[in-house]
């Protein structure tokens, strides 16, 4: 008896092996939404300055810092700090949004001995930052998976700082406050890849250009001093989102 081949073997065979087709990434389509975190992880530079006035003499005070690191960032300014992010596009290519900071956190120490029956509890200070930033982007697709997506915005940010500095002649504890307030025009040219659908990775450079900012001290018993600050900070930042 002659062998029957299934009719439908080779058909079967061919679509087995043929290789997947590639999904059409629908990033920066119109009325999609892009969620996600900045700045989890880079290098970034930060250039302060703060202009005081005492006594009819000005003086000014310039720090630079750098930093580094792979996730949970604590830079010495905003401009190094993970910040939620939330983008719409308004039409093709075009969207608006904007990132969102909060953070607060307090130290105590507490002393003890056998001689002292009552342990003694002091506040070692206090640091709080809020910080809105209102962009608005231009998504360039390279290709399905690949693109640019350069944004730009304002970042308003708002820090105080309190720290026991020094003790009294009475034993008491001195604290100085230290608050501040900056605006910034801020610009990022981010490269992104979506690997698999409703995922992007990005990474690219960023310009914080601080172009106004004002901030007090105020000491126990003393007078508040009032100054200037700037704020300037760039380099290389990575991001996480998701999109749909």
């Amino acid at each position: 008896m002659p062998l029957v081949k299934p009719r439908h073997s080779i058909l079967a065979l061919a679509l087995l092996w043929a290789p997947q087709a590639a999904y059409a990434s629908d990033f920066g389509n119109e009325g999609s939404v892009q969620l996600g975190v900045d700045r989890v992880m880079g290098v970034f530079l930060e250039r302060q300055s703060t202009k005081t006035s005492s006594m009819g003499v000005e003086s000014e005070l310039t720090t630079k810092s750098t930093t580094a690191g792979v996730l949970a960032l604590d830079g010495e300014t905003v401009a190094g700090l993970p910040r939620l992010t939330l983008d719409y596009f308004l039409a093709p290519q075009i969207s608006v949004g904007g990132a969102f900071i909060y953070t607060t956190s307090s130290a105590s120490a507490v002393f003890s001995s056998e001689n002292n029956p009552s342990d003694t509890e002091s506040e070692l200070g206090s640091r709080s930052i809020f910080a809105l930033h209102p962009r608005a982007g231009y998504n360039v697709p390279f290709n399905d998976t690949w693109g640019v997506w350069p944004r730009a915005g304002l970042l308003f940010a708002n820090q105080s700082a309190t720290q026991t500095v020094s003790v009294d002649a009475n034993g008491d504890e001195v604290q100085t406050t230290r608050s501040a307030a900056t605006l910034a025009l801020t610009l990022d040219g981010m490269f992104y890849a979506t690997p698999v659908e409703h995922l992007i990775i990005m990474a690219g450079p960023f310009l914080d250009l601080g172009f106004w900012g004002s901030g007090s001290v105020e000491t126990d018993g003393s007078p508040n001093q009032d100054f200037d600050a700037g704020l300037t900070a760039f380099g290389l930042s990575f991001a996480l989102g998701a999109y749909f």
